[in-house]
């Protein structure tokens, strides 16, 4: 039985979102919040595959993967009953590039949008993009398609929903940090999609609570948890999805020493990597981590096998920092999350740093993601331990520009180049051109990885989980209660 009966679904996440508003949250479950009230343009599936959303078409036009064109479906309607039409879209699309937010390099190289008919949408990008299908899918928030109401009244978004999505959010149900209640669209486009009539999304940021909660049917999924849950899980008959790896790294962001003068030498940033023992890490972490010398984790795009790992050489790491001037230390500011213990990693990457005279002043933040990527954006930080897993074409916009996880602007030539070489791949030429992106990204130390783990989601009584998908997507929406 659901934990709310059989019409009812709920479901755990562990932050509360940063905004309803899809321009403005974030990624991970708390997008799960769009992803129920809004319907994107082209959905992304768990197996990676694309399908026909509010487009019920798409192509590249041209050979340069600059232009990109959608048919949208014919009858589809906003919740409150008004069309979808090419105008909305397009209007949405402006709404997005004039919104800042933490993903708002996704989508920033969008030159031009226009509608020359009322079931036609037109993009032109400033730059080869290769993933347009998932740019506008709902995995970035920028294939959710806000109503003409909404877009009228913006201010109004970040606390209501204004879709075209399989639910819509019940305000007189829902409390801000606790719990999200959504019902079901009787205007919805695809009806055998909504297979409960309620569903709940509760925030609960205890990895134990959660599985409590999960074990004596108060909830019915639970995104909050931790590979050392998986054996009570299927001892206690739950049902366990594992997904894609998620790579713990440091996010060397000071790549000009803008804070820290040290890190702009690449000498320093390869210290860092050499002073830490990833094996002992990933040892004191549990059995299912694995000790990581990439940013990519092996099987995604831009793991090579020709990067060789790190050694654990603190030796080596005083003799480069001796050799870059910085042999009686200096401070690293370093900000983490409370998330996929980043905490955790941080505070043992404090004590090893320490052996090789590097000082670390470690700022925690408690679910806050705001604030940690406000103070980001303010330049406080040469560093920020973040876990990810993040699509090749997306980490491009990280590394090759300003963005959320390039504060401060920096650019390596090298790297821009093995990126735009990816960007303009041909098909069979793509996987090559992302094996050097990952030699390159890795010769020029930008990131300390660490260790990388799979995820779980961890349910009872319901059917059609299927799995949990490389980059962090579920589908949702073909979850049904147990026959």
């Amino acid at each position: 039985m659901s934990a709310g009966g059989a019409d009812t679904l709920t479901i755990a996440i562990n932050g509360d979102p940063q905004s309803l508003d899809p321009a403005k949250n974030g990624s991970g479950p708390q997008q799960l919040v769009q992803w129920l009230s809004y319907e994107p343009l082209i959905r992304t599936n768990a197996d990676g595959s694309f399908a026909p959303a509010l487009a019920a078409s798409w192509k590249y036009t041209g050979t340069d993967n600059k232009a990109f064109e959608m048919t949208l479906r014919e009858g589809a309607t906003f919740a409150d009953g008004t069309p979808v039409t090419a105008d909305a879209v397009v209007r949405t699309l402006k709404y997005f590039i004039a919104t800042p937010s933490p993903s708002h390099s996704t989508i920033e190289t969008v030159s031009d949008v226009s509608a020359p008919d009322a079931r036609t949408v037109r993009i032109a990008f400033s730059q080869p993009t290769p993933n347009a299908p998932r740019v506008f899918s709902q995995l970035t928030n920028y294939g959710d398609v806000i109503s003409p109401a909404g877009l009228k009244k913006t201010s109004a978004l970040g606390t209501a929903t204004f879709g075209a999505g399989a639910y819509t959010l019940d305000k007189g149900q829902s409390v801000s940090g606790d719990r999200y209640t959504f019902v079901k669209n009787d205007k919805y486009w695809n009806p055998k999609a909504q297979h409960y009539k309620k569903i709940v999304v509760r925030i609960i940021g205890d990895s134990k609570t959660a599985l409590s909660a999960l074990r004596t049917g108060q909830i019915d999924v639970s995104t909050v948890t931790e590979q050392s849950q998986v054996d009570q899980a299927e001892s206690a008959g739950l049902d366990v999805v594992a997904g894609g790896k998620v790579s713990i790294m440091v996010w060397l962001l000071d790549g000009k020493g803008q804070v820290a003068p040290a890190m702009a030498d690449p000498r320093v940033r390869k210290a860092l990597n050499l002073a830490i023992d990833r094996k002992a890490i990933a040892t004191t972490l549990g059995k299912a981590y694995r000790p990581l010398s990439q940013f990519a984790s092996p099987g995604a795009e831009g793991y090579s096998d020709a990067v060789p790992a790190y050694p654990y050489d603190p030796a080596q790491a005083k003799k480069l920092l001796d050799e870059a001037g910085v042999g009686k230390g200096f401070t690293l500011a370093l900000a983490t999350n409370t998330d996929n213990r980043d905490a955790e990693v941080s505070q043992i990457l404090v004590e090893q740093w320490a052996k090789v005279g590097v000082k670390v002043s470690l700022r925690t933040f408690d679910n806050q993601p705001s604030e940690m990527f406000g103070s980001l954006a303010a330049g406080k930080f040469s560093a920020i331990t973040f876990a990810v897993s993040m699509p090749l074409s997306e980490m491009a916009a990280q590394l090759t520009r300003k963005a959320v996880f390039n504060p401060f602007g920096v650019t390596e030539p090298a790297v821009n180049d093995a990126f735009a070489q990816y960007a303009k791949a041909g098909s069979g030429e793509t996987a090559e051109a992302a094996k050097n992106v990952g030699q390159v990204v890795h010769d020029a130390a930008l990131f300390v990885p660490v260790a990388s783990v799979e995820r779980y989601l961890f349910a009872k009584g319901v059917d059609g989980l299927g799995r949990f998908g490389s980059y962090g997507e579920y589908d949702v929406l073909n979850w049904k209660p147990s026959s």
